[in-house]
């Protein structure tokens, strides 16, 4: 059987598409992706997030990077595509502290305002999470496979710590 070719979805930006021999790929970090899939529709995407919201209310430039300006365009465009919000089901991942942290980083917890913002679109729209992966302290890849449907969320980068490193995690 060929390989599945594999679209990475940049951050600011996502794709939308139907069944098809595709493996749509996000690797986040402080980001959050959400991968939806509509199992009669054959339609699916991924979208990927970096921050909750645009700094200013007129703030336009590249809608797709804010969960609240990206969001919706990118629900409207799988109802485009014939998905429905019945058969429709989410997996969301990302939205981790990533790197060395400090008490700035704890307070303006960019990645958890962005998934909790996510979460309230997700509600808004009805849509039912079938995987949910967000916070800790380590990056991961969101998958999705446009052909079976299927959603992955796989951590990233952990297995290069040697087992003699000294790892403390942070203490909020």
């Amino acid at each position: 059987m060929p390989e599945k070719h594999r679209y990475h979805v940049a951050s600011g930006s996502y794709r939308v598409d139907t069944r098809k021999p595709v493996i749509l790929e996000a690797y986040l970090g402080t980001c959050v992706g959400v991968a939806i899939y509509d199992h009669v529709a054959g339609v699916g995407g991924l979208i990927h997030l970096l921050l909750p919201e645009p700094a200013t209310p007129n703030d336009s430039f590249q809608a797709e990077k804010y969960a609240s300006t990206g969001f919706p365009p990118f629900v409207q465009s799988l109802y485009d595509q014939g998905a429905t919000a019945e058969n429709i089901k989410a997996c969301i991942a990302g939205g981790a502290l990533v790197g060395p942290v400090n008490d700035t980083d704890f307070e303006m917890d960019i990645g958890g305002r962005t998934a909790e913002r996510v979460m309230q679109l997700i509600k808004v729209e009805h849509i039912q999470v079938e995987k949910l992966e967000t916070g800790g302290f380590f990056t991961c890849r969101l998958e999705l496979d446009l052909e079976t449907g299927d959603f992955s969320i796989e951590p990233t980068g952990y297995d290069k710590l040697a087992s003699d490193v000294d790892a403390k995690v942070p203490q909020p």
